[in-house]
């Protein structure tokens, strides 16, 4: 088990992929161990995480994605996770809130920076600017034009990830998800696209008590998180009841499954 990881966090830690390994030995019998392997990854000893991580035997393993959604679990050595790693990498860098545009012609140099830094709605409005000020210049004309059709490709990608809250009925998870692109592509036409959006959401019954729901759902997450799993429970059963019939009633039906187990 241990050779394998090695092998596989020496191929992917550049490219994004973190690797956290939890014992509850203490240090003094594991860090030998590590040491004797080549285990350079951060490895935690003492860990009483197997009963919140619901785990039976050992070694136990979990790929989990930028979102915080599990890909995959089973046991580390056997190898089907690491056919997941390249596109899931791939996506959680798309997800990031600056994009290198890669080479661009000089005059773009404003607009690159911006978006590098994640001020992409900076970067859009450098453009904006360039246009006006390029009318006669069919060149400099057409790579505006592709710079802009990357963009909003990249803001697609994000618009795109909104899915995976509506088919959970997780509207509060997608609304925050939202605020936080609207930041990064203030002043661009895919943060009007999503205030639009959010607005319409406020003037639909089902999606209001969806919000609502997810948002209860959320801060009984909380209360677990913080050790107080019988409230959490009481207030996920609660909204079991309330959830009956509607999209959201299976993420806290699984929710509710979790909590009670802690």
């Amino acid at each position: 088990m241990i050779p394998h990881l090695v092998e596989v966090w020496g191929e992917y830690e550049s490219k994004g992929l973190v690797i956290l390994a939890l014992s509850d030995e203490s240090a003094s019998t594991v860090e030998p161990f590590l040491s004797a392997n080549g285990v350079t990854y951060p490895v935690g000893s003492g860990s009483g995480s197997k009963r919140l991580f619901q785990v039976s035997g050992i070694p136990a393993a979990f790929l989990i994605d930028h979102n915080g959604t599990i890909l995959w679990s089973g046991h580390p050595g056997n190898g089907g996770w690491t056919g997941l790693l390249d596109d899931a990498l791939a996506k959680a860098e798309q997800a990031k809130p600056g994009w290198d545009p890669g080479e661009r012609p000089e005059f773009l140099n404003k607009a690159v920076s911006f978006a590098q830094q994640g001020a992409l709605g900076k970067s859009w409005k450098e453009t904006e600017s360039l246009r006006s000020k390029v009318v006669d210049e069919p060149e400099k004309i057409a790579a505006i034009e592709l710079f802009q059709a990357d963009f909003l490709q990249r803001a697609a990608a994000r618009t795109a990830e909104l899915e995976r809250f509506y088919t959970r009925g997780l509207y509060f998870g997608a609304q925050e998800f939202l605020a936080e692109q609207m930041k990064i592509f203030k002043g661009s036409p895919p943060e009007m696209e999503w205030a639009a959006t959010v607005k319409s959401w406020s003037k639909d019954a089902d999606i209001k008590a969806l919000l609502d729901l997810d948002k209860k759902r959320v801060k009984a997450m909380e209360l677990a998180w913080d050790g107080k799993a019988d409230k959490a429970r009481d207030a996920l059963a609660s909204l079991r009841k309330k959830a009956k019939g509607t999209a959201i009633y299976d993420e806290i039906q699984s929710n509710l499954e979790a909590v009670s187990k802690m």
